[in-house]
């Protein structure tokens, strides 16, 4: 079980950073009655005539929900980059601690 945990950790965090990044990250003024929320690519859309919720987990209420737009697209886009940049940093970790383990001799 924890090994398999282990192979699909970094497709987990890949799927969880542009839902959390819906909480943490400032939204963006689109237009008069639009918001958008995400990160790296925006996608969610919340559009109303209020302006914007002062809380963002109200969000998913039945009322707010209504309002809420959420691209699938741009979504797993997001996640496909998250994904990306997370394998480029892992490989460049990887390479670092291979390299302090295996100092290169001089002659």
């Amino acid at each position: 079980m924890k090994n398999r945990l282990r192979k699909y950790k970094l497709g987990l965090i890949s799927f969880l950073v542009p839902l959390i990044s819906i909480f943490v990250i400032p939204y963006e003024k689109v237009s008069e009655l639009g918001y958008a929320l995400g990160f790296p690519i925006q996608f969610v859309i919340y559009r109303s005539y209020d302006g914007f919720v002062g809380n963002r987990f109200l969000l998913f209420t039945p009322t707010e929900f209504i309002k809420t737009e959420f691209n699938v697209v741009n979504y797993l886009i997001a996640v496909l980059m998250v994904y990306v940049i997370l394998k480029i940093i892992k490989k460049v970790i990887t390479g670092l601690k291979s390299t302090k383990h295996n100092p290169i001799e001089e002659r």
